[in-house]
């Protein structure tokens, strides 16, 4: 006789849990797997940067940051490329995260990709990256070069490239990163820390850095960028092991002789320039840890942007510290209770602290007026 439906049911989730794991789909190449993902949002009434991807990119050992990225992006209804560092974290987001917890209750699980997500593989193939490493200790260096190696490929597939790290949270669409002049080719974040000056004007080219963030920038497919990328190999990062994956891009920027950087959106235009720190705030927020006080140093310096485009918590050490300024800040999105799941409260907060406009409302206004970009 035939089977009981239920009985039926729990025997298909039986074979799955015995097929190992399944495959992604259609077992993609890096590249086609950012060609799949180009177009930043899901759903506009006009196409937008149809040659264009966002991109993040993590190991297993920074799922919980890349859990709490996911909240934020499909919220938004972005499309986006996470790129899997490792074969442990490509395994888990490729997997059905109900099937795998039948198989073992105790797996770690993921929230699945949003409808604008792609998974991409790129293992840097580094011992010890189902754990999280501190700047440049342990696996650090392999890994964060590794990014920087893996949007290198893309870009020589013809893609632009949008990366914003794991740890960074966004507000809206990034569309902003995107400059105007046919000029640029890199807009990158400015490295500025902040620990030993006050909060800084949106463009204070005196106190920048000379050394860009490589946790989040755009850069185009052009013969330059695609070379400067291409010369960080493993082997240049392997050569200098006391330096992290940002210093020894930099130090390869001599060879492309191009003009003096400038700032993005300012006459005339270089073939590389700064975001405003009041478009991509780094590290510094941790010295005004709430939204409140964040958008009153705004509001102190005449910032063209009543929010940040994103914010990024780099030169904090360690994850919980990274953690820590995100929940003061309000940007932790992932239920605690339930990793596969978004917090339905975090997003609401989100919304309010911040004015960001979820799914359905994306905001695709790609200039602010006055700022040239």
């Amino acid at each position: 006789g035939m089977l009981r439906p239920r009985f039926s049911l729990w025997l298909f989730l039986l074979w799955l849990c015995v097929q190992g794991e399944p495959p992604p789909a259609v077992n993609l190449t890096l590249e086609d797997a950012a060609r799949r993902a180009a177009g930043i949002v899901v759903e506009t009434p006009v196409p937008t940067a149809p040659t264009t991807v966002l991109v993040t990119a993590a190991t297993y050992g920074y799922a919980r940051f890349l859990r709490n990225w996911l909240c934020s992006a499909n919220a938004l209804g972005l499309r986006y490329l996470v790129v899997a560092l490792d074969r442990t974290l490509y395994k888990h987001l490729s997997a059905d995260v109900r099937v795998a917890a039948l198989a073992d209750p105790r797996s770690p699980a993921f929230p699945r990709l949003g409808p604008g997500g792609t998974l991409g593989s790129y293992d840097v193939r580094a011992e010890g990256t189902e754990r999280a490493h501190e700047w440049r200790r342990g696996a650090f260096n392999a890994i964060s070069c590794g990014k920087l190696e893996a949007v290198g490929r893309i870009l020589r597939a013809g893609l632009d490239v949008i990366f914003v790290d794991a740890d960074a949270v966004l507000l809206r669409a990034p569309f902003e990163m995107i400059p105007r002049s046919p000029v640029v080719q890199y807009a990158y974040q400015v490295n500025f820390h902040g620990m030993e000056a006050p909060a800084p004007q949106c463009n204070e080219v005196g106190t920048i850095p000379e050394e860009g963030n490589t946790g989040v920038y755009w850069v185009r497919s052009a013969p330059a960028m695609i070379r400067w990328f291409a010369d960080l190999t493993p082997a240049e990062c392997q050569r200098q092991p006391h330096l992290d994956d940002q210093t020894v891009f930099w130090q390869l920027f001599p060879r492309l002789q191009l003009p003096p950087r400038s700032d993005c959106g300012r006459e005339p235009a270089t073939p590389v320039c700064r975001l405003s720190v009041c478009l991509t705030p780094c590290g510094f927020v941790q010295f005004r840890p709430t939204a409140a006080q964040t958008r009153e140093w705004l509001r102190n310096v005449s910032s063209p942007w009543r929010v940040p485009l994103l914010v990024h918590p780099n030169y904090l050490m360690g994850g919980a510290a990274k953690e820590q300024v995100l929940k003061s800040l309000g940007l932790w999105l992932a239920d605690p209770w339930d990793v596969t799941q978004c917090s339905r409260a975090s997003l609401q907060l989100w919304g309010r602290l911040w004015d960001v406009r979820t799914y359905g409302r994306v905001h695709v206004r790609r200039h602010v007026p006055g700022t040239g970009i």
